[in-house]
């Protein structure tokens, strides 16, 4: 082989390699697993408490459990923190037991070394300080305490609620359990979202794994990844299947090369964008779309050019909050007329559709949602609402018809 012919046979590979390792960049996400106070984004469980009847002995499905119990003349309780979907016995839930259990002051026992001896594990604790936590729906006092399970960061929770209901009534009991009143049970805020931030094209990215499955594992197959701008307060967060390991980020096509075992690190390299669909949200134009209603199909493009404003309503007639919506909704159709529409897309199927029209009478245009249409609009929970103009494009997410109203009141002229 002459000289121009091997020059130019390594300028070629050099080249086409060059651009191969760009596309195959790798990027390191550290991960945090804090809890957020501040805003409800943990899953949360609660712990049934049950009354301590046997000196020496708990119950868990059936089967006794020899303890030591913490030495004082106060009547005890104890609870069960369940890992989250592991209901493989005692060795997979974490015992505490609660003196003064009825009081507002409750003292607590954690078995830190978990070997079943709440008199070797340091002083008793109690609730740390009140904290108000945020929820979809509004916010709601509570008094906290923070704790571990195995290195596992979770927060002890006593809501302030003035429901009175006994839920504990509904539990499945053995011979040897009294359950306590429910108004008496704690809740559990569990770190099941592993947040970083990555930098790509000059633009900062948030980047969550979620244990969407709830078994205390970052990054196997049910899981979700959600990514968004960082600090974007308005744009729901896109969603991608974990098992799939493939996601954009702006322009960008990436895919999962690992996460470590305690969900600190996780590495993603560049990769082609061809078989990585395309999300719609905040700004975005909403692509031709045509969807199956109860007698025919409709292309959404066109209606929304009928309105100046849109609300699609991501809904199911069994989704109790959705329906709760309705009354307002129509309020607010019939008072800004023909500047604003409305165009509903269920998850359900035509027969429970046309039976719940058959007692509520809906004047605005209904179709059917596709798995397509579901990823692509990233609809997790019901309702979900976006704010559409005339068009196509994204304008808002909105949460309830109050902020419906509060967006129509400063856009538009009733």
């Amino acid at each position: 082989m002459n000289i121009s012919i091997r020059f130019f046979l390594s300028a070629l590979i050099y080249l086409f390699g060059s651009n191969f390792t760009q596309g195959q960049t790798e990027y390191r996400v550290t991960l945090d697993k804090k809890l957020d106070l501040d805003a409800i984004t943990n899953g949360m469980d609660v712990d049934i408490l049950y009354e301590y009847l046997y000196e020496g002995k708990i119950y868990k499905d059936g089967k006794s459990h020899k303890i030591v119990a913490p030495k004082t003349t106060k009547k005890l309780a104890y609870g069960l923190a369940d890992y989250r979907g592991d209901l493989q016995g005692i060795k997979h839930a974490f015992v505490y037991m609660i003196a003064d259990y009825e009081t507002e002051e409750p003292i607590f026992y954690f078995d830190n070394n978990l070997n079943f001896d709440f008199t070797d594990d340091g002083e008793p604790r109690s609730f740390e300080k009140d904290t108000v936590l945020g929820f979809f729906d509004g916010k709601l006092n509570a008094k906290f305490l923070e704790f571990k399970i195995k290195d596992q960061e979770r927060i002890l929770l006593k809501l302030k609620s003035t429901n009175e209901e006994d839920y504990s009534l509904r539990v499945v009991k053995d011979e040897n359990v009294k359950v306590v009143h429910s108004k008496f049970w704690f809740n559990e805020l569990i770190p099941d979202r592993a947040k970083g931030f990555v930098e790509v094209d000059g633009v900062n990215y948030e980047i969550q794994i979620s244990d969407f499955d709830a078994n205390t594992k970052f990054g196997t197959r049910q899981d979700l990844l959600f990514t968004k701008i960082a600090n974007d307060k308005i744009a729901k967060p896109n969603y991608w299947e974990y098992k799939k390991g493939l996601f954009r980020l702006g322009d960008k096509g990436f895919k999962i090369e690992s996460i470590n075992e305690s969900a600190t690190e996780l590495i993603i390299k560049e990769t082609a964008l061809s078989n990585i669909p395309k999300k719609v949200n905040v700004n975005d134009q909403i692509p031709d779309i045509s969807l199956e209603t109860l007698t025919g199909k409709i292309d959404l493009l066109p209606l929304f050019k009928q309105n100046k404003y849109t609300l699609l309503d991501f809904w199911a007639t069994w989704c109790k909050p959705c329906i709760a919506a309705f009354p307002e909704m129509k309020d607010i159709y019939e008072e800004y007329g023909d500047e604003f529409g409305i165009i509903g897309i269920a998850d359900d199927k035509k027969s429970s559709t046309e039976r719940f029209l058959t007692k509520n009478v809906i004047n605005w245009p209904l179709a059917f949602v596709t798995e397509d249409v579901q990823f692509q609009f990233n609809i997790l929970a019901l309702p979900t609402y976006y704010i559409v103009d005339s068009e196509g494009k994204i304008v808002t997410t909105i949460a309830s018809m109050k902020s419906l109203r509060s967006f129509l009141e400063e856009n538009l002229s009733k």
